[in-house]
């Protein structure tokens, strides 16, 4: 199996990018970063998202017809992966410009809902489309979806602890991190 690279690109770069997003919410959450930290965390989610929707221009066979790709969202996952990444990586733009801007309003909670919730389309649709790919056993079993979404926060948590490291001195949580990417790492294999 030799996978386009475009599609490797695509994959590895918004999994990553978008658990980054959810990683950098639950660690605001919990350590209350500097928004400093939480806007360069945000940018690099959303620099990781353009970056993928780029390589999948390249995979696209006719270009100027790409925008159809939504059109069958009620019966295709290919459909609905392209939606959720587009909502994504829009709710994402409008969170980081309230945070940037220092409101704390209920838009900024609602773009962030709404993101959250394009995560999780995202990471469904997008790995249902690699299970439905039925000749290849080793995704078309129950447990793609999994392995995406554990390959997809070990990455963003690589990505999450090189921020920390560059950006904070906070030794205590890049250790608590450094733990549960161990952990998660475990569970993906």
């Amino acid at each position: 199996m030799h996978p386009e690279m475009s599609l490797v690109i695509l994959t590895v770069f918004a999994t990553a990018g978008q658990c980054l997003f959810l990683l950098v919410l639950i660690l605001n959450a919990v350590a209350h970063m500097t928004t400093g930290f939480t806007t360069t965390g945000i940018i690099v989610s959303i620099l990781f998202q353009l970056i993928a929707i780029a390589a999948s221009f390249f995979h696209l066979g006719n270009k100027e017809k790409g925008w159809r790709a939504i059109l069958m969202w009620r019966n295709s996952w290919l459909s609905r992966e392209v939606i959720s990444i587009s909502a994504f990586t829009g709710f994402a733009t409008l969170y980081l410009i309230l945070v940037i801007a220092g409101v704390t309003h209920w838009l900024r909670t609602f773009s962030a809902v709404v993101a959250l919730l394009s995560i999780i389309s995202f990471l469904i649709s997008s790995s249902m489309l690699y299970a439905s790919i039925k000749y290849i056993r080793e995704w078309a079993n129950a447990f793609t979806p999994l392995n995406f979404t554990t390959h997809g926060l070990t990455s963003a948590m690589a990505v999450l602890l090189l921020l920390l490291y560059i950006m904070t001195n906070d030794l205590s949580i890049i250790y608590k991190i450094n733990i549960l990417l161990i952990v998660i790492t475990t569970i993906s294999m």
